[in-house]
């Protein structure tokens, strides 16, 4: 009977044993399921970072060829207005009365 009774405390004294390594092991996985979630939350945040200045980006070079698209039509009427004052009549034959003959 006392060696049975020594087996069951040394049982008893292992299985406590497991249970506080379990608890330990449990410990260690919730604080590397935290740390796993910080660093999800983390990579959230720069990959939307990331996506706002390539928006930003885009949004500018946008802007920058609608300002350059406008400085293009600019300086093509102000070439068509200083064309158009130098196109006259006397580019084209004439006739002795004056007419102008159109081609």
């Amino acid at each position: 009977l006392v060696a049975a009774e020594a087996k069951v405390a040394a049982a008893e004294t292992r299985l406590d044993s497991l249970e506080a390594r379990m608890q330990q092991i449990a410990e260690q996985l919730a604080a590397a399921e935290a740390a796993v979630e910080v660093a999800q939350a983390a990579a959230v945040r720069e990959e939307h970072a990331v996506r706002a200045l390539a928006l930003a980006a885009a949004a500018e070079e946008t802007k920058r060829k609608e300002e350059f698209d406008v400085a293009v039509a600019a300086a093509s009427a102000v070439a068509v207005e200083a064309a158009a004052a130098n196109f006259t009549n006397a580019n084209f034959p004439m006739s002795a009365e004056g007419h102008v003959y159109h081609l």
